[in-house]
């Protein structure tokens, strides 16, 4: 939970440094001097760094990559002749 608490207070913090900075222009770097120096105390890494698929490792973004069990097909979950309901 400590880490979901992180990334809320992240992804908040973020929004006010957009809503405040929006429209000035800053460059990718200047944006990222500016947000760490003024608005965020920690950095929540990236994962998939320099790839298409790159993102915060939030725990929204985490959660999203968890296997949902038993969301799969009916008897999915169970060996070839099993009936739900026994051992």
């Amino acid at each position: 939970m400590f880490w979901k608490y992180l990334s809320d207070t992240w992804d908040h913090t973020h929004q006010i440094f957009l809503k405040e900075n929006e429209g000035l222009g800053l460059s990718v770097e200047e944006a990222d001097e500016v947000e760490y120096s003024n608005y965020q105390t920690f950095k929540i890494p990236l994962i998939f760094p320099g790839t298409v698929a790159e993102s915060r490792a939030s725990w929204s973004s985490i959660l999203s990559t968890v296997a949902q069990h038993g969301l799969g097909p009916a008897g999915a979950r169970f060996p070839p002749g099993h009936r739900v309901g026994q051992p």
